[in-house]
């Protein structure tokens, strides 16, 4: 049987300078390389951390924090400045900075991105004083009716009696859309905000619902012409980039050099896919005059002709040939330092934002800067899928190769091996057994929905549910929550589950690893033979 060493020793024999594939082979390098590019995704990853924030506070706090307030009914005697833009925001600063911890700063400076909007919902006539002396309000609500102003226009339909449509508002929830510029430390960051205030007048109990919600990661901003440093942690930040720069640039200069190893591996998967037949197995000796001779290109390709006639009974992918992961590795680590690099270029800093705390006042520079960003900045925050950008996807990449290749061979672990020689069968096997865990699933959903609609409304609460039952985690939680259902029919489904499934399907899938492994041990062995 062929082994990955000895394919991957031919390769390095033939391209790769000595010194580069002793110093790329080290499994200290590598432990390097991995902690650096931990450390360097865990600063982005906090640094650009976007939060959600929600919070209740008392109706004339939040609205009215200065002004005087009726006590007998809660009411203000300047109910129409609710309606204002520059009102709204007062009410925004003040409940941030009183009632909302924001991760190292305040928000100091607001600009209107959009026309607000502002839901209104009322009940059909104002409230009436009871022979009790209580006020009622009518039954009958109206449609919410949404009104839409722009910068500086009151919100909200100015009648003949506010103090009217005041009494009648059941509820109003104020959108806006904004961009914030808040400094942390030395540097800036841009926040989108879409704002929700949400007043609750339903049981006239004053209550007052704010939302705040960043619609996309902050962008940071350095200074004027200037472009942000490549790492957030100053002058050690720069080190550990260029150090991280330096080592992939010199292990990925060492695998693109064992190309021809890389060839033979592809050239003897593509041939395994097509049914090649195989030759008979012989023995193998490296030759060592085939460094040294001149004649390089003759001599590697006897020694590729020796290993594939031994790859008679084993053929080596090129996907476990480790120059091919720490390629993969390499080259998601500098596409990652590349990104972080280029974060910074939004070249607006301190000199284009205006020394002042007051809301919409924006520096002209900065707005028509924001409003056209970069090729690179839209790259750096380019949505893969919701939630994940390019920038932290390509971090997660290199960050779980660069672990992979700590072992310093991907072949010479055993469980790297097991695991290709374990996942065809199991994955094989598992997607036999699908449709018997979807019945027992499903079955689940009729019996104990309506006993249980956290665990068993929906089929995939069921299926998350059954899974937790294979793991034993929450068996008498469960039972109990279905018990509602009948003693007898809650006990039979979960036993029968536990031993279809726990008994019979899990254990067979352990005999299935168990005998890869065993295949992959005598490998092993007949290898350093």
């Amino acid at each position: 049987m062929v082994s990955l060493e000895r394919a991957a020793f031919v390769g390095m024999r033939v391209g790769a300078p000595r010194f580069l594939r002793k110093a790329c082979s080290s499994r200290l390098v590598n432990l390097a390389i991995a902690a650096l590019v931990t450390v360097e995704v865990s600063v982005i990853v906090h640094w650009d951390l976007q939060f959600n924030i929600h919070s209740s506070s008392t109706f004339y706090h939040l609205l009215f924090p200065n002004r005087y307030h009726d006590e007998h009914n809660r009411r203000s005697t300047s109910v129409y400045h609710i309606y204002s833009v520059d009102e709204a925001l007062e009410v925004l600063r003040f409940a941030v900075q009183r009632f909302y911890a924001l991760p190292g700063s305040s928000v100091d400076l607001y600009q209107i991105t959009g026309p607000a909007r502002m839901h209104l919902t009322l009940w059909d006539t104002p409230p009436a004083l009871t022979d009790a002396g209580k006020l009622q309000w009518s039954p009958v609500l109206l449609p919410t009716e949404t009104y839409v102003v722009e910068e500086r226009e009151p919100l909200g339909p100015f009648t003949n009696s506010t103090q009217d449509l005041f009494h009648r508002l059941v509820e109003m929830d104020l959108e806006l859309h904004l961009v914030s510029i808040a400094q942390e430390a030395e540097d800036f960051k841009s926040f989108e905000w879409e704002v929700h205030l949400v007043w609750d007048f339903a049981h006239r109990g004053g209550r007052v619902d704010m939302y705040l919600a960043t619609a996309a990661l902050p962008v940071h901003v350095g200074q004027p012409g200037e472009h942000a440093a490549p790492s957030h942690g100053g002058d050690l930040g720069t080190v550990v980039w260029l150090l991280l720069c330096v080592l992939c640039m010199a292990s990925l200069t060492s695998c693109l050099a064992m190309r021809r190893g890389l060839g033979w591996a592809l050239r003897r998967t593509l041939g395994a896919v097509a049914g090649e037949a195989e030759l008979p197995s012989q023995a193998w000796k490296p030759t060592e005059a085939s460094h040294f001779t001149g004649r390089r290109d003759t001599q590697f390709a006897g020694d590729c002709r020796q290993i594939e006639e031994e790859a008679g009974c084993d053929t080596v992918p090129f996907y476990l040939q480790w120059p091919f992961h720490r390629a993969v590795r390499d080259v998601a680590i500098l596409a990652f330092l590349l990104l972080d690099a280029s974060q910074g270029s939004h070249t607006t800093g301190r000199r284009g934002l205006v020394s002042t705390r007051r809301a919409l006042h924006w520096q002209v520079q900065y707005q028509e800067q924001h409003r056209q960003p970069g090729f690179e900045n839209w790259l750096v925050w380019l949505e893969v899928r919701k939630g994940i950008h390019l920038v932290r996807l390509l971090g997660g990449v290199a960050v779980f190769w660069a672990w992979l290749c700590v072992n310093e061979s991907p072949a010479r672990s055993l469980l790297s091996r097991m695991m290709v020689q374990a996942i065809p069968p199991v994955v094989s096997f598992l997607i036999t057994s699908l449709p018997l865990f979807l019945g027992f699933a499903s079955l689940g959903v009729v019996l104990f929905s309506e006993h249980a609609p956290a665990k068993f409304g929906t089929l995939g609460n069921a299926a998350v549910t059954l899974f937790s039952l294979l793991n034993g985690d929450v068996l008498m939680e469960t039972m109990l929550d279905i018990e509602a259902a009948g003693a007898l029919i809650s006990r039979g489904y979960v036993c029968a589950f536990i031993c279809v499934f726990v008994f019979m399907v899990l254990n067979a899938t352990l005999c299935l690893i168990q005998d890869s492994f065993r295949i992959v041990k005598a490998h092993q062995v007949c290898a350093s033979n």
